[in-house]
């Protein structure tokens, strides 16, 4: 995951069109993150 994350980051360019396909990207990491997250400290409880 973390290897994913810094592949998207290389490809980054400064074409704003990117860049928001770039933030919806970290957007939708950071939830499914979040979810698993919250997936795994209720099954841990």
């Amino acid at each position: 995951m973390i290897r994913k994350l810094i592949y998207l980051l290389s490809l980054i360019s400064t074409d704003a069109k990117t860049q928001i396909q770039y933030q919806q990207i970290m957007f939708t990491s950071t939830n499914n993150l979040v979810r698993l997250g919250m997936v795994h400290s209720d099954k841990s409880i």
